[in-house]
């Protein structure tokens, strides 16, 4: 989608309305199974999906086309693309297996099971000054080679191509930052013990005790279970549950202990976990 250009707006309508679902969690959460862990691989018997393409030969066909021994090769492309095809048609099983789950705990209740709803959001308007350049840019241009791959050497003019090019970068920083802003939304949508597993995200957070002072704020110290995260000093961090924003001052990977700078006036609530504050500005 973001290097064609295309199906930009439904896909971002699928995210909005929260069609997507994580089933890894639906599973974690709700499901106990005698597996060794909860990936779709170890849930196939339990949903009674059977895989078409070998996992041994589809490892050694994936291994030959990522170091490059397998370039062109044909059969092990084939190989590949009937893995993943397994892994779309076991995820698909696995969803009918947990709705007949849920089924059953309708019919055992005796009452239907609620479901979430979600109402439809304005997208975004296109800014009404790239519009008006990229209709001057694409004046004259003709619709294949302003489609999706203006690069294509079967366009009409060298000319033509640039344009359509250029008008296509147009909303390069826009298309560019859609999968920052897709995974803000998602991480907030996780509980703070979720968080610790996720790399650009810190969970668990205690404390809060002042450790000192800066101008008319103050820092708060508060420690996290070890984990992988991306905090440094002098970088931001958001509170996912408030929206609230503090200057990072100090990372102590060691003590699992991260300095936030807060107005010498706010008493709380305490950020139970932090993300990152989305993708860079580039209005400019």
């Amino acid at each position: 989608m973001g290097r064609f250009a295309t199906r930009e707006d439904e896909v971002d309508d699928l995210f909005r309305l929260g069609v997507f679902t994580d089933l890894y969690r639906v599973v974690r959460q709700g499901v106990r199974a005698g597996v060794e862990n909860y990936l779709i691989k170890r849930l196939e018997p339990l949903c009674g999906y059977d895989r078409r393409v070998d996992l041994a030969e589809a490892t050694r066909s994936l291994i030959a086309l990522e170091d490059g021994t397998a370039a062109g090769d044909g059969e092990r492309q084939r190989v590949v693309a009937g893995y993943d095809e397994d892994d779309c048609r076991a995820t698909l099983a696995l969803r009918d297996w947990l709705e007949e789950r849920r089924a059953e705990l309708a019919e055992r209740l005796g009452q239907e099971l609620p479901r979430p709803t979600f109402a439809e959001k304005p997208g975004a308007a296109e800014d009404p000054e790239t519009a008006r350049i990229r209709s001057a840019l694409l004046a004259g241009v003709s619709a294949e080679t302003s489609g999706a791959i203006a690069w294509d050497v079967s366009a009409e003019t060298s000319e033509g191509q640039a344009r359509a090019l250029l008008a296509d970068l147009l909303d390069w920083h826009r298309r560019e930052d859609k999968p920052a802003w897709w995974r803000y939304f998602y991480l907030r949508t996780l509980s703070p013990a979720e968080l610790i597993g996720e790399p650009d995200a810190l969970g668990g957070l205690s404390g809060g005790e002042m450790v000192g002072q800066v101008k008319r704020s103050v820092v708060r110290r508060f420690r996290f279970p070890a984990q992988e995260h991306k905090f440094s000093a002098g970088g931001t961090a958001c509170d996912p549950a408030t929206d609230k924003q503090w200057s990072v001052c100090d990372v102590d990977d060691a003590r699992g202990t991260i300095d936030l700078k807060m107005g010498s006036t706010y008493a709380g609530p305490w950020p139970a976990a932090l993300i990152e504050v989305g993708p860079p500005r580039t209005g400019e």
